[in-house]
């Protein structure tokens, strides 16, 4: 009886082991495994950037485009909080590598557009806004800066 007791224990366990997902411990918002997801970073960067922490939200996409090089919208927000933190040069160069990565997508001028005018090169920024507004054509926002 004690024997078929085990034998019956034996494949019950044989079986839940096959059932049940190997446990996993969980990362902190600190770990910097390799494994992590440049789409995850992203979102706790886009979290970061929301609450008024622009350094970290800096450091989280910084580290999303270290494992997605070609992450135009980490580029975008990224250099979005540069500028908030007037670091103009480096925003510049995040604007136009996310218009490089995606030159179908409007908001990268559009953002460069600004960036110019606030940087008064002018023929710079009606370059940058007038492609934002070629590119999508409900573009107000350029049109405006455009005036």
């Amino acid at each position: 009886m004690l024997s078929r007791f085990r034998f019956h224990a034996a494949i019950l366990f044989a079986l839940l082991s096959f059932c049940v997902p190997p446990a996993h411990g969980q990362a902190s918002d600190e770990d910097t495994d390799s494994d992590e997801k440049p789409a995850r970073l992203f979102q706790m960067g886009q979290d970061a950037h929301e609450a008024g922490d622009l350094q970290r939200a800096i450091e989280l996409y910084e580290r999303a485009i270290k494992l997605e090089p070609e992450f135009p919208e980490a580029e975008y927000q990224r250099a979005s909080a540069l500028v908030s933190l007037n670091r103009l040069p480096e925003a510049e160069k995040g604007f136009l590598r996310a218009a490089e990565l995606q030159p179908e997508w409007s908001l990268p001028y559009l953002a460069l557009g600004k960036l110019y005018l606030r940087l008064e090169r002018l023929s710079d920024a009606e370059e940058k806004l007038v492609r934002s507004y070629e590119l999508d054509g409900k573009n107000k926002a350029a049109l405006i800066a455009l005036s």
